[in-house]
């Protein structure tokens, strides 16, 4: 068996899209310890539910079926689908028109390595994805991951009417039985 962590850790400093808050960390006690943490929804891996557009319900609410099964990852550029894709290249965007496709091949989740799931500010290919229901997940780490099929585990916090919400997201693959 082998799991692999595709989150992103967050850390003071760390990148985050232009315009949203930085992370932040302060320590309120030395004993016990804990913190404060300030961040934005969309902060390091992250899902974006069909509320960050207003198109459907929050980020607890999407069913945790779209969020966990079966997921292929795949180099920037190819395209065999699969009900969850995620693509590897850190500088990789989808356009409208590959959106519909995906939309068109009943994708229910798509995965990228950067900070936007588009290159532009237009929106167009997030609108595209959440008005049909896919779940959108940005900010992955897939540098350990080959290109295969895993079973996706992606948890965000469970953010009521949230508009999107970090995650801690793994991939599994059983060596001995493998997956198709």
């Amino acid at each position: 068996m082998k799991l692999l962590d595709i989150s992103c850790s967050l850390f003071p400093g760390m990148p985050v899209y232009p315009g949203d808050p930085s992370f932040e960390m302060e320590a309120l006690s030395k004993y016990p310890v804990f913190s404060r943490l300030e961040l934005g929804t969309h902060t390091g891996t992250h899902v974006d539910a069909p509320a960050h557009l207003g198109f459907g319900p929050g980020v607890d609410q999407i069913s945790l079926e779209a969020l966990c099964g079966p997921a292929r990852v795949v180099e920037a550029g190819d395209f065999v689908f699969s009900e969850r894709l995620l693509f590897k290249g850190a500088d990789f965007h989808l356009d409208r028109a590959t959106a519909k496709k995906l939309v068109s091949k009943k994708v229910r989740l798509v995965g990228v390595e950067g900070l936007s799931i588009e290159e532009d500010e237009k929106l167009e290919v997030h609108e595209e994805l959440l008005k049909a229901g896919v779940v959108i997940l940005e900010g992955l780490d897939l540098s350990a991951a080959t290109v295969g099929v895993y079973l996706l585990f992606c948890l965000p916090l469970r953010i009521a009417g949230g508009d999107g919400a970090p995650a801690r997201a793994i991939l599994w693959k059983d060596e001995d039985e493998g997956l198709s």
